[in-house]
């Protein structure tokens, strides 16, 4: 049987019948609040959205006059967006595997490093991505957030290392079961900084009011991260 960490890295995890996962729209708007900000006067510019998902952020990004491109692994995903933004590059792959000779100023993976095994790896080749002077900007779930019960979801953790741990996480019915691996922040800085790159920024996204209005529960979050936001360049 395989592993929590060896299902979190599984490429096409998201295609399994065991998943049924979608970002919400409180989700997409917090990643929006804070990744947006952080990509002022874009027009024109080179952005690579790893691991696209759904695809909205490279849809945001293109309305923002970007030249945007989305890489992805799951066959689902990519019939997905081709389906529903037709203006915009895509191409199946993950990024280890992603092979072109442009660069670009800004590369994005939001919710990817968490199914990847070989952190510093993964840098070096987003760091072969950038432009000189680009940046990268990096989401991942908070470590206590993610490797704990919440809501009634069912979690399962497997400890990899210090500061790291594979999860599975059944979200219900509607949702699925997801396996990602989680680490604490200063193990990312750490592989990054490895991989020759500099921090520029990591903020803890806070749990906004917003979303504590949208649903009580969240109450629970109340001054406390649920993403991990880094810059890097």
């Amino acid at each position: 049987m395989k592993s929590i960490r060896d299902k979190a890295i599984n490429v096409l995890q998201y295609d399994s019948e065991e998943i049924k996962f979608t970002q919400g729209a409180a989700v997409r708007r917090m990643f929006a609040e804070n990744l947006l900000p952080k990509l002022k006067n874009v027009d024109g510019k080179k952005i690579l959205d790893v691991g696209f998902g759904e695809g909205w952020l490279c849809g945001e990004l293109a309305k923002l006059g970007t030249d945007v491109v989305g890489i992805d692994p799951s066959i689902k995903n990519i019939k997905y967006v081709e389906a529903k933004y037709s203006d915009i590059k895509f191409y199946r792959s993950s990024l280890q595997e992603f092979k072109t000779t442009e660069h670009f100023d800004f590369v994005i993976a939001t919710m990817v490093l968490e199914h990847i095994s070989d952190l510093e790896n993964a840098f070096l080749k987003l760091k072969s991505l950038l432009k000189r002077g680009g940046k990268i900007l990096i989401v991942t779930g908070d470590f206590d957030l993610f490797t704990r019960q919440r809501r009634d979801y069912k979690v399962e953790t497997e400890i990899i290392g210090p500061g790291e741990v594979a999860a599975r996480t059944d979200y219900g019915e509607g949702l699925g079961v997801i396996y990602d691996i989680i680490r604490k922040p200063d193990i990312t800085i750490k592989r990054a900084k490895s991989a020759g790159l500099t921090l520029v920024s990591h903020i803890p996204v806070i749990t906004p009011e917003w979303f504590i209005e949208e649903d009580s529960y969240n109450i629970r979050h109340k001054d406390k991260p649920i993403f991990q936001l880094f810059v890097f360049s």
